[in-house]
C-alpha cells in the first residue's frame, strides 16, 4: 500500500505542465486595421501636442516629453508661456 501513493501522485505531476500553454491565435484582418488604426490616431495626436507645446513656448516640457509623452500633453494644453498682446 505505501508504494501506490507516490507512483499516484508521480503520474499526476509528470502528465500535468509545469506552466499553463496558451493557445496561438493568429489576428483577424479587423484586428490589425483596429490596432493599425489606433496607433495611427495616438501618434498623430502625440505629435500633435508635442509641437503645441514647443509653439507655446514650454521648452523645458517639450525635451522631457520625448521621454514621457504625458509631458506633451500637459504642455499642448498649458497657455502660451508669452502671450501676444491684443
Amino acid at each position: 500500500m505505501p508504494d501506490a501513493a507516490p507512483s499516484a501522485v508521480m503520474a499526476t505531476s509528470e502528465s500535468s505542465p509545469a506552466a499553463p500553454r496558451h493557445k496561438e491565435t493568429e489576428m483577424s484582418a479587423f484586428e490589425w486595421f483596429l490596432y493599425f488604426g489606433l496607433a495611427v490616431v495616438y501618434l498623430a495626436v502625440l505629435f500633435f501636442f508635442g509641437i503645441r507645446t514647443f509653439q507655446k513656448g514650454h521648452l523645458v516640457l517639450g525635451i522631457f516629453g520625448i521621454f514621457l509623452p504625458f509631458l506633451w500633453l500637459v504642455g499642448g494644453l498649458l497657455p502660451d508661456k508669452h502671450p501676444q498682446p491684443a
